[in-house]
C-alpha cells in the first residue's frame, strides 16, 4: 500500500480487498502509529465515499479515546488520493492459501502473484530466542523405541502435508484406555508440538454443533485435541459417535442464510482438521458405532494398554513401575516448558520446497497404502489403509528433511502396528455384530409368525403356555418377555450363547448387573425371564435402517 505520513499517524487505504469466508469485496482502512501500533477496519466499498464513516470505523476498531474524529477524517481524506488498487486477500484461517501457508499469524511461502495478509484478529506468538526444545528432542529420541510417541510425532506434523493433497476426508482418531495410562499426557504432547504456548488448552468434548464447527475451523490444516469423551452422558455420547466422524470428515458446517446480516455473525465454516479424542470406554459398547460401514474409514481407534502394562510406553517392557512413572513425569514437565518453534520450521520447509515435497509425499502415500492394505483389499480396507499411510508418509518426509534419524523402516513399522490393531478391532466387532444381527432377526421372525402374544404389563404369562413369550408395553417402551426355558427354541441356539451375545448389545436387555434374567411371580409360581427392548432389537437386526 502507498502511505501518506502525518504528524503521529499514517493512514493506508486498499480497495479490492477480499476476506476469506465473506462474500463480495471490501475496503481496508489502516491506521499506523508508533504509539498505538496498527489498527485496521474493513468496510463496504461505498463507505470510502465518506471519510467520516471511515474515521468512525477506525475509532471503533481500537482508536477511540486516543484520537479525535476530526483528526482521523482529515487523514482519511488525504489518504483517499493514494488508494492501493492491487487485489489484496485477507486470510482468516490457518492452512494453505494457494501456495502459501498461514499459521500463528504468519505467512509462509512466496507472496506472489496475489498479495496475502492475515486478518488482524489472528493472534501471533513470537517465540523466544532461547527456546526450550527438550520435549521435541525427547519425543524423537523415545519415538525410536516407543510406538505411541513415534505415531504421535507423525500425526502431529502431518497436517500441512495432508492439506496439499486433493480433497481428502479427515478421520477422527479415538485414543482410549484405562485411567492413568498416559492418554492425556499423549494429547498434551500433540497439542504442545503444534500450538504456541499461549494456545494449548485442550478442548472439552461438551459442545454445541456451532461450537464444534468453530473449533474445527480454528484448527484448519492441523489437529484439534479433545479431552475425555466421558464428559458426555451415554445418550449424547452415542449420538456423537454416530455423527462426529461424518460431520468432521465432511469439512463443512451447516449452510446458513446470508440475509439479515447473519453472514457477519455466523459465517459458513469449512475446515480440513483431524479431531483427536480421548476416552476411557470402548466405542464398541455403543449402538451408534456402526461396524462394516463407511464409519470404519472415518474413525481410527488406538487402544492404550493399562498403566501397569506400560500405557503409552508399552512397546518396550519397562524394568519397574517407577521407570514408567519417571518417564511420564519427564514428558509432562517438558510439555509444560516447551517453547520450541519446530512445527513452524517444518511448515517453512514444506512451503519453501512445496512441489518437491508434495511429489514425494504422494508417492509414499501410494506405496504405504498398498503395503498396509495387503493383497486384493476391498475399497473400505484400502480407504482405511490410506489414512495410516498418510502418517507413515509424513514420517518419511521428516526423515528426508533430517528432522528424525530413525531407521529407514521405523515409520512403516509403526504405521503397520496401529493399522493392524485398528483393523483387527473392527473385524472382531463385525463378527460380533453379525452374531447379534442373526439372533435379532431370528426372534423377529418368530414374532412375525405369531409365536408371541400381546400382554399388558400386569398380564405376564407365568404358566408356561405353548407361546414362546409375550409382548409387553410399558411407559419405558415395548418389550419381548421370554422364559428361560424357551430361549433355545426361540433363538435356535443355546441359552448360554444367546445370553452372551445379547448382553453385548447396549440397552437391549432389562436386567440386574448380577444376572441377565428377571424373576416374575404370579399365582405363587416364580419364573426366570429375559426382557428384550423391542426397538433396540429392531436396530440390532437392521442397523442401517
Amino acid at each position: 500500500m502507498n502511505t501518506l505520513p502525518q504528524k503521529r499517524t499514517t493512514i493506508e487505504i486498499a480497495d479490492k480487498v477480499t476476506i476469506e469466508g465473506k462474500a463480495g469485496t471490501f475496503v481496508a482502512v489502516r491506521a499506523k502509529s508508533s504509539g498505538t501500533g496498527t489498527v485496521t477496519a474493513f468496510l463496504p466499498p461505498s463507505k470510502l465515499l465518506s471519510p467520516k464513516a471511515c474515521a468512525e470505523a477506525l475509532l471503533d476498531a481500537g482508536l477511540k479515546g486516543l484520537y479525535e474524529e476530526k483528526e482521523l477524517v482529515s487523514l482519511v481524506e488525504k489518504a483517499r488520493h493514494n488508494v492501493f488498487q492491487e487485489p489484496l486477500k485477507i486470510a482468516t484461517t490457518t492452512g494453505w492459501h494457494d501456495s502459501r501457508y498461514v499459521f500463528n499469524g504468519k505467512i509462509f511461502g512466496h507472496n506472489d502473484p496475489d498479495i496475502l495478509e492475515v486478518h488482524p484478529n489472528m493472534s501471533r506468538y513470537e517465540y523466544p530466542l532461547n527456546q526450550d526444545r527438550a520435549l521435541f528432542q525427547s519425543v524423537i529420541e523415545l519415538g525410536a523405541t516407543f510406538d505411541f510417541l513415534a505415531f504421535a510425532l507423525m500425526l502431529a506434523f502431518a497436517g500441512p502435508l495432508l492439506a496439499m493433497l486433493d480433497k481428502t476426508e479427515r478421520p477422527v482418531i479415538h485414543i482410549w484406555g484405562a485411567s492413568r495410562s498416559g492418554k492425556t499426557t499423549l494429547l498434551n504432547i500433540l497439542n504442545a508440538l503444534i500450538r504456541p504456548p499461549t494456545d494449548r488448552s485442550l478442548c472439552a468434548f461438551d459442545y454445541t454443533p456451532r461450537g464444534m464447527e468453530e473449533m474445527l475451523a480454528k484448527g484448519n490444516g492441523q489437529l484439534m485435541c479433545f479431552d475425555e469423551l466421558g464428559t458426555l452422558d451415554d445418550a449424547r455420547l452415542n449420538k456423537a459417535i454416530e455423527i462426529l466422524p461424518y460431520f468432521a470428515g465432511n469439512g463443512r458446517g451447516r449452510v446458513r442464510s446470508q440475509g439479515g446480516g447473519l453472514d457477519n455473525s455466523f459465517p459458513n465454516l469449512e475446515w480440513a482438521t483431524i479431531p483427536v479424542v480421548t476416552g476411557e470406554r470402548d466405542l464398541r459398547e455403543f449402538q451408534g458405532r456402526k461396524f462394516g460401514t463407511g464409519q470404519d474409514a472415518r474413525l481410527l481407534t488406538l487402544p492404550v494398554p493399562p498403566g501397569p502394562q506400560g500405557g503409552i510406553l508399552s512397546s518396550r517392557r519397562l524394568d519397574t513401575a517407577a521407570e514408567y512413572t519417571r518417564l511420564i513425569a519427564r514428558l509432562e514437565a517438558e510439555t509444560k516448558r516447551y517453547t520450541g518453534d519446530d512445527y513452524e520450521r517444518w511448515i517453512a520447509h514444506i512451503a519453501k520446497n512445496r512441489a518437491k515435497v508434495l511429489k514425494k509425499f504422494r508417492k509414499d502415500v501410494k506405496n504405504f497404502t498398498s503395503r498396509l492394505a495387503g493383497p486384493s483389499p476391498s475399497n473400505l480396507e484400502r480407504d482405511i489403509a490410506s489414512k495410516f499411510a498418510w502418517f507413515a508418509a509424513c514420517g518419511s518426509a521428516m526423515r528426508r528433511a533430517k528432522i528424525i534419524a530413525w531407521p529407514k523402516g521405523r515409520v512403516g513399522e509403526v504405521a503397520q502396528k496401529f493399522h493392524d490393531i485398528d483393523r483387527d478391532g473392527k473385524r472382531s466387532a463385525i463378527g460380533s455384530s453379525e452374531k447379534q444381527k442373526t439372533l435379532a432377526r431370528t426372534i423377529l421372525a418368530r414374532v412375525a409368525c405369531g409365536h408371541f402374544k400381546p400382554a399388558s404389563s400386569n398380564d405376564v404369562d407365568a404358566s408356561g403356555r405353548h407361546e414362546l413369550g409375550t409382548i409387553e408395553t410399558h411407559t419405558s417402551g415395548k418389550w419381548l418377555v421370554i422364559g428361560r426355558e424357551q430361549l433355545e427354541q426361540s433363538f435356535d441356539a443355546s441359552s448360554e450363547y444367546v445370553v452372551e451375545t445379547l448382553r453385548s448389545v447396549p440397552k437391549l436387555l432389562d436386567h440386574r448387573k448380577s444376572s441377565p434374567y428377571q424373576q416374575i411371580r404370579k399365582g405363587g409360581v416364580s419364573r426366570s425371564v429375559l426382557k428384550i427392548n423391542y426397538e433396540q432389537l429392531i436396530s440390532t437386526a437392521f442397523p442401517t435402517s
